[in-house]
């Protein structure tokens, strides 16, 4: 019991802290380097928005079927089945992430 209330008082901070953190090291400036060229500068989230040319893109969308016979797989299984992390992150919306 007490990992849960653990989890229910600091995981919203937690979760806050880690979005700051991943939001100042994505606008943060990348130098360049002099013994290592071929590295890429300029900000994280810049380069990973709008790559520099001959960036090879290796995104691709999933198999929209298939994903969504694991979400009635899942689903199935029913709330109890989820850990107190999960229900934190269950209202995710996975088709949200992909690509039309």
């Amino acid at each position: 019991m007490d990992k849960i209330s653990l989890l229910f008082v600091y995981f919203p901070i937690i979760r806050t802290e880690i979005y700051n953190f991943a939001k100042l090291w994505n606008n943060h400036r990348i130098r360049y380097q002099r013994n290592r060229p071929s590295l890429p500068t300029g900000k994280p989230s810049v380069l990973y928005f709008t790559p520099p040319p001959g960036v090879q893109d290796y995104q691709y969308s999933p198999n929209r079927t298939i994903l969504k016979e694991l979400q009635a797989e899942v689903a199935a299984w029913g709330k109890s089945f989820l850990s107190p992390l999960d229900m934190f992150i269950s209202d995710f919306n996975i088709s949200s992430t992909i690509r039309p």
